[in-house]
C-alpha cells in the first residue's frame, strides 16, 4: 500500500455552487486508493482529492481553482504516483 507524505483536513464548508463529481478511477499503484476531480463545470473550478479505501480524504486540493477537470486529473495522478 502507498502511504502518501501529506494529509490534509479538509474544509466544511466549500466554495463551489455546484460542486460535483467530475472524475472518480483507481489511483496508480495502489489499492483501493481513488483519485477525484470534483468542482463547478458552470464557472469552470475544478479540484482533485485523493481518497482511500474508507474513503476518508488523504490530500485534497480545495483552493487551487484549477481551470479545466483534466489539467486537475493531470495534477492528482502525478501527485499519486510519486512516492
Amino acid at each position: 500500500m502507498i502511504q502518501y507524505r501529506h494529509q490534509q483536513q479538509i474544509p466544511t464548508i466549500t466554495t463551489f455552487t455546484m460542486c460535483q463529481t467530475i472524475y472518480k478511477i483507481p489511483a496508480p499503484h495502489a489499492i483501493n486508493h481513488w483519485v477525484v476531480v470534483y468542482g463547478d463545470p458552470d464557472n469552470a473550478v475544478y479540484e482533485w482529492r485523493i481518497l482511500d479505501a474508507n474513503h476518508e480524504t488523504i490530500i485534497d486540493t480545495y483552493n487551487r481553482q484549477y481551470g479545466q477537470a483534466e489539467i486537475a486529473l493531470r495534477d492528482a495522478l502525478v501527485y499519486a504516483t510519486i512516492d
